[in-house]
């Protein structure tokens, strides 16, 4: 019995032990987008039309009913622009209270400099046409993940960047590697903060 005892006090020190260096490296990534952006000028204005009364975003966006991509559109938009970037990130994983990973939903990137929207349910294909590109989320796709928290009202937050040059990357860029490369490169930005709740019908 002692050696299972053992055997289970172990496991759940690692379990412990884990979630702690996952919940510090969360907050570690926050503080550092955080002074990436600092210097930036938020000037952008960020909006969509797919919210309810209370800032949470529509159902059709959620990964169960739908999955569809909100429309976004940006205003207040510097001079010479090349391009847009997109991102779109829920900081909450798995529960606001004790978030121990920051899940990247979208990444969207060389958006022309004429676009001030992007129509909701945008499929990488629509994008491919526009020469704009969808970079990887989370999970490593090309794609959008709507929004399906296991517990709680999550925040997900938006950013658009104006840019003076593309990105031309020869191959589909993680939100990390997305900010690398704008560094030295934007002229301003925007967010969008809007919510989900696991328990909404």
């Amino acid at each position: 019995m002692r050696i299972v005892f053992r055997i289970l006090l172990g496991f759940v020190l690692f379990i412990v032990a884990a979630a702690v260096f996952m919940y510090l490296r969360a907050g570690s990534q926050r503080r550092a987008e955080a002074d990436y952006h600092q210097a930036l000028p938020k000037t952008i204005k960020l909006e969509t039309g797919q919210l309810m009364s209370d800032s949470s975003l529509s159902q059709q966006c959620a990964c169960k009913t739908g999955e569809r991509s909100p429309d976004l559109y940006w205003s207040n938009n510097p001079p010479n622009v090349t391009s847009y970037a997109l991102t779109m990130i829920d900081p909450d994983v798995p529960t606001p209270a004790f978030p121990l990973f920051n899940l990247t939903h979208w990444v969207v990137y060389d958006i022309p400099a004429n676009f001030h929207s992007l129509p909701d349910g945008m499929l990488v294909e629509q994008a491919i046409r526009h020469t704009a590109q969808f970079g990887k989320n989370s999970m490593g796709e090309l794609k959008y993940v709507g929004p399906c928290p296991p517990s709680g009202k999550h925040a997900y937050i938006f950013k658009i960047y104006a840019l003076d040059t593309r990105i031309d990357s020869a191959k589909p860029l993680e939100k990390a590697e997305l900010l690398d490369a704008m560094k030295g490169h934007v002229l301003a930005y925007g967010e969008l903060k809007v919510y989900y709740e696991a328990d909404r019908k």
